[in-house]
């Protein structure tokens, strides 16, 4: 489970606020390494019942590879300190999501990863 694979890449394309080329790259590079993350939180949704975001029972999807909890390693620590990322956990996403206005947050995570979909009903 390694979060970040290229830290030349990384550290070059600036995850914090990327720009230039090195960050069109990372982007890139970020958006190939997480196709199976993509492609596990879609597959949660149910499209039959999806409407748009602002309607009433419309959803909203976050997906994250990582999110706060006690199992995280030292490595992972480093890299959320290093890059100065915001990571909460399971009880302070319920909380973003209700004070945004959503009725309900479905957490979704998966074993053996750090993966993290929260889902919210309008």
């Amino acid at each position: 489970m390694s979060l970040i694979p290229n830290r030349t890449l990384t550290d070059a394309g600036n995850p914090a606020k990327p720009s230039g080329k090195a960050g069109a790259d990372m982007l890139r590079y970020m958006n190939k390494e997480h196709s199976d993350l993509t492609i596990w939180a879609l597959d949660l949704l149910d499209y039959g019942n999806t409407k748009c975001v602002l309607a009433p029972h419309g959803v909203f999807l976050l997906v994250s590879e990582i999110y706060e909890r006690p199992d995280l390693t030292s490595h992972c620590r480093e890299n959320i300190a290093k890059y100065s990322m915001n990571v909460p956990g399971i009880d302070e996403f319920k909380d973003m999501f209700h004070i945004a206005g959503f009725s309900d947050t479905i957490i979704h995570t998966k074993d053996d990863e750090f993966w993290i979909a929260v889902e919210g009903v309008k």
